[in-house]
C-alpha cells in the first residue's frame, strides 16, 4: 500500500519518488515526532492509529490512510509544536525535506499532490479553529453585515470605488514576505496572474460573512480589517504595504469573518479563484512557489489562531478572538 498521493503517477515516477521514502513500521507508544525539535520531514499514515500530544494532552487522534502530520517541516523550519506517538501498530512512510527538493528541483507530480494535500490538511484545521471561534464570539455563522454598517463604512471611510491599474506587480511581489524564497524568473512567472486596482478611499475588498473568492497582496495604502459590531464598524487590525490577506477563504471557500476596507487611496494586486484553481493543477515552479507561500501562510495563520483562541478560553476576553477573524 502506497499514501493516496501516489495516485496518478505512472510507474517511472512512481518508482522515483518511492525511493525518497522510508517506511515505518510501529508498534504502540513508539515516539515519531518529539515536541520542541525541529522537524525537516512530512509523515504520511498508511494504516494503524496516531495521536497527537501536546505536553500530556491528547489534542487529536489521526486514523485517515493519506494524512500528512509536520507537513510545513518540508518548506520551513519549524521547531514542533506537538508530539506524534503510534496509539495502535502503524505503517508510516516518511519524507525528509533533501528529498522533497530533489523531487521538487525535477518538477516531480508529487510534490503537486504533497502541496495540495499539505492545503487541504491547513484549511480543515483552520475551518475547525473557525468553528471553534464562531462558537466562543459570534454564537452563530458568519453573514454579511446590516444595511445600516455599509452606510456607516461609507461615513467613517469615504465612498469607496477601484478601477484597473498599470502597476510593477513583481516588484511588489518580491518586496511581500508571502513570496520571500521565490526565484526572479519564478515571479516572473507569478506576476501576471494578479490583476492590479486603484482604490478610493472606503473600497470595500471582502465582506464579513460572504465566500472567499480572491486573496490581496497590498502595494500602497493600508487596509482596515473590521467586524460588525451592530452597524458600527470595529477595526480589529490593520494591514500595510507588503501583507497579503484573503488565502484562507480563497483557499476553503469559506465564510468571511471580517471585512476589509481601504483607509485611503490604496494599490493592491488581486489574485482571483479562477487562478486560484488553475495554480492549484500546474506542476511548474511557479504554481509550486505559490503553492508553498500559501502552506507557510496558512501555517502561520493556524499557530497564531490557536494561541488566540487558547488565550480567549483561559483569560474569558473574547476580544482575543479578533485577531482569529482578522486573518480569515
Amino acid at each position: 500500500m502506497r499514501p493516496p498521493q501516489f495516485e496518478g503517477l505512472n510507474e517511472v515516477d512512481a518508482a522515483t519518488a518511492r525511493r525518497r521514502f522510508q517506511i515505518h513500521r510501529v508498534e504502540p507508544g513508539t515516539l515519531l515526532v518529539e515536541e520542541g525539535t525541529v522537524g525537516r520531514a512530512l509523515l504520511c499514515l498508511i494504516e494503524g492509529e496516531l495521536q497527537v500530544r501536546a505536553g500530556d494532552t491528547v489534542v487529536a487522534v489521526v486514523g485517515q490512510p493519506g494524512s500528512l502530520l509536520g507537513e510545513t517541516a518540508l518548506f520551513e523550519d519549524n521547531v514542533r509544536t506537538a508530539s506524534v506517538v503510534a496509539s495502535a501498530p502503524s505503517v508510516v512512510w516518511s519524507l525528509e525535506r533533501s528529498g522533497y527538493e530533489e523531487l521538487r528541483d525535477t518538477l516531480h507530480p508529487i510534490t503537486r499532490n504533497l502541496e495540495i494535500t499539505a492545503i487541504a490538511e491547513q484549511v480543515v484545521r483552520l475551518h475547525d479553529v473557525g468553528d471553534r471561534v464562531i462558537e466562543l464570539a459570534l454564537g452563530t455563522a458568519p453573514t454579511p453585515p446590516p444595511t445600516g454598517f455599509f452606510a456607516a463604512v461609507r461615513r467613517l471611510f469615504g465612498l469607496g470605488g477601484a478601477r484597473p491599474a498599470s502597476a510593477d506587480v513583481r516588484s511588489c511581489l518580491a518586496r511581500s514576505p508571502l513570496f520571500a524564497d521565490a526565484p526572479p524568473m519564478v515571479l516572473d512567472l507569478l506576476a501576471p496572474r494578479f490583476t492590479s486596482w486603484r482604490c478610493d478611499a472606503g473600497t470595500l475588498l471582502c465582506t464579513e460573512g460572504e465566500r472567499g473568492d480572491k486573496m490581496f497582496v497590498l502595494e500602497q495604502g493600508e487596509v482596515d480589517v473590521v467586524v460588525a459590531a451592530g452597524d458600527e464598524p470595529r477595526v480589529v487590525a490593520t494591514l500595510t504595504p507588503g501583507q497579503a490577506f484573503g488565502m484562507v477563504s480563497l483557499a476553503s471557500g469559506s465564510p468571511r469573518m471580517s471585512s476589509c476596507i481601504t483607509r485611503g487611496e490604496a494599490l493592491v494586486h488581486q489574485l482571483d479563484a479562477p487562478t486560484w484553481s488553475e495554480l492549484s493543477d500546474e506542476v511548474d515552479m511557479g504554481a509550486s512557489t505559490f503553492r508553498r507561500a500559501m502552506i507557510r501562510a496558512l501555517a502561520e495563520q493556524l499557530r497564531h489562531a490557536n494561541q488566540q483562541v487558547a488565550t480567549a478560553i483561559r483569560t474569558g476576553d473574547p476580544q482575543a478572538l479578533d485577531a482569529v477573524r482578522s486573518g480569515m
